[in-house]
């Protein structure tokens, strides 16, 4: 819920969310979808705005590792970001994050022959 109601324009999907507690802390390993043009220092605000989201909900208590992806041609239809020139698909729908569907070890809409060939 947090992150669905803060989730910000550039977050296009979250995927292979895992989660290991050591100790007191639990360890958050993710990977964000987003926009492919964005530069080193763009995505890692996005990361930085993803993080800050979490601790200030959770404190101490989590310790996030995010891993950065680059939208693919499929993502369009999952993508919200209206201002984007180099969109190939129309917008279809944003996919929720829910702990169901952040599980899975794949970027939301990829053709099952992409994640063969990756």
């Amino acid at each position: 819920k947090i992150l669905n109601d803060n989730r910000q324009e550039n977050w296009i999907d979250l995927h292979n969310l895992r989660v290991i507690k050591y100790g007191a802390t639990l360890h958050v390993d993710c990977h964000l979808t987003v926009p492919w043009y964005l530069n080193i220092h763009q995505a890692h605000k996005e990361i930085d705005a993803l993080s800050d989201l979490i601790k200030k909900e959770f404190g101490d208590a989590f310790e996030l590792f995010v891993h950065t992806d680059g939208c693919l041609p499929f993502s369009c239809n999952i993508c919200d970001k209206m201002d984007c020139d180099v969109r190939q698909h129309t917008f279809e729908k944003k996919i929720p994050f829910t702990l169901e569907n952040v599980r899975n070890n794949q970027k939301h809409n990829q053709p099952e022959e992409v994640g063969k060939a990756e």
